[in-house]
């Protein structure tokens, strides 16, 4: 997720757990394990572009860490906040949850998340929720905002944060609903149309859980398409299909950067020949803009060019904006009006 969101999950946890014994200390110190998983980026600068994306949410997002670093950080706390007389457990308690719900909550987004490092780097991702999704965080940002302004032993200092992560919580509960209906509504069209296809998975757009994308794995390319929960009719999705190249695949083939791409991907993406470089695009998040589906609207696109000594290759990351017909502020408005079931 996002990190205002992390930021502010890690503040309500963090008072839920200590908030009536050191008070608003609590929040700010939740606040702040609670983005601490999100610091592996800072290593970007050292690292391949294909090795970021295995390195971010990888260790720092493993519940190992949170377990070994939790209790190292539970010990310095203790240290530093000596006057608050608070156990070992107590601060553990605090440290563990505030970091461990980092990157449960990151593992509902698309992206995936490797929990179980260092004995696999399996990525779990339910695809149930958008990297950032104002209706799962205002919620929950409300409740801390106002929890601020009661004192520590105050009961409703507690029920004003509890009632943040809960409304949260319930949302969340309810994306996972909207993933299973939507599901049955692709699978329907998919069948209508005759489409043939192999797997598939879906996953919300951009801050909301009403407006969602599928690509589905045929035998020869890939099919997306869009559907929202508002639309009138729910059996006239319109697909756009995208060819694999078997032949640039092959070219590939055993290639580590290349593999790091496909683990990331997992296997969701077409290749693209152009005049001086191969275009890798990972189809899993979809289009940035669901009208126009280009390879350069993707928000992971890759440029993959022959290494100069001709024994590698070199991956450049590209998250190009397109051009939008009248600008953002049009785009942004029409695209609110398609998540409300608005066509054209």
């Amino acid at each position: 997720m996002d990190s205002l969101t992390q930021l502010t999950l890690g503040a309500a946890v963090g008072e839920a757990v200590l908030g009536r014994k050191i008070g608003n200390k609590a929040i700010w110190l939740g606040g702040l394990f609670g983005t601490i998983p999100d610091l592996d980026v800072l290593l970007n600068f050292a690292l391949e572009t294909t090795m970021k994306l295995r390195v971010h949410r990888g260790y720092s997002h493993s519940i190992i860490f949170a377990v070994i670093f939790g209790a190292l950080a539970a010990w310095a706390l203790k240290k530093i906040f000596k006057k608050e007389k608070l156990p070992f457990n107590s601060w553990y308690l605090f440290t563990f949850l505030t970091l461990v719900t980092h990157p449960i909550l990151d593992s509902f987004t698309t992206y995936g998340t490797q929990l179980f490092l260092p004995f696999s780097d399996y990525r779990v991702g339910f695809n149930n929720i958008f990297v950032a999704d104002l209706f799962y965080t205002i919620p929950l940002l409300a409740g801390v905002v106002a929890a601020l302004f009661f004192l520590r032993n105050n009961t409703s200092r507690r029920l004003v944060n509890w009632l943040g992560i809960g409304i949260s919580s319930l949302y969340m509960l309810f994306t996972f609903g909207m993933k299973f209906y939507t599901n049955s509504v692709f699978e329907t069209n998919l069948a209508l149309q005759k489409i043939p296809y192999e797997r598939y998975t879906t996953s919300p757009t951009p801050l909301n859980a009403f407006f969602w994308g599928i690509t589905a794995e045929g035998k020869d390319g890939y099919w997306l398409g869009h559907y929202s929960i508002f639309d009138k009719q729910k059996d006239n999705i319109e697909f756009t299909f995208l060819k694999k190249e078997p032949d640039l695949r092959q070219r590939f083939v055993n290639n580590p950067k290349f593999e790091n791409l496909t683990w990331f991907s997992s296997d969701y993406y077409i290749l693209t020949q152009q005049p001086d470089r191969v275009d890798y695009v990972d189809l899993r998040f979809g289009p940035m803009d669901f009208d126009n589906i280009d390879r350069t609207t993707f928000p992971f696109y890759f440029k993959i060019k022959d290494s100069e000594n001709g024994n590698d290759i070199e991956v450049f990351e590209s998250r190009e904006v397109p051009e939008l017909d009248g600008g953002f502020k049009v785009y942004f408005n029409r695209y609110w009006a398609r998540v409300f079931g608005k066509v054209g």
